[in-house]
């Protein structure tokens, strides 16, 4: 798919190492790519966990308006616990993709 001169693929598939407590576990990210409209990603677990979220996007008065949706099932793990995983997560995955967009210029 292009968009703005620069070409993305549909889908992607990453494996990634996450720290949960005191394991750390390999998850399997999907990543589908529609811009400008659409990013949705979902995190596989090993032991069937799973945590999706989409990303919209609109014009908005000044800017971009971005609509995001989760869902997200961990098992054996009390759903506030797991929130702050998922947050934990993705402000770690979010930190080595700005380390990562910075090396590659």
């Amino acid at each position: 798919m292009e968009f703005q001169g620069l070409t993305f693929p549909q889908v992607k598939v990453a494996e990634r190492v996450i720290r949960v407590g005191v394991r750390y576990a390999t998850t399997a990210w999907t990543y589908r790519i529609e811009p400008p409209v659409r990013y949705r990603y979902e995190v596989a677990f090993p032991n069937g966990s799973l945590t999706r979220f989409d990303n919209t996007y609109s014009s908005a008065e000044g800017g971009t308006l971005v609509k995001t949706t989760g869902t997200f099932s961990i098992k054996r793990v009390p759903s506030f616990i797991a929130l702050r995983i998922v947050k934990r997560s993705f402000e770690r995955s979010d930190a080595e993709d700005l380390v990562y967009a910075k090396r590659s210029l």
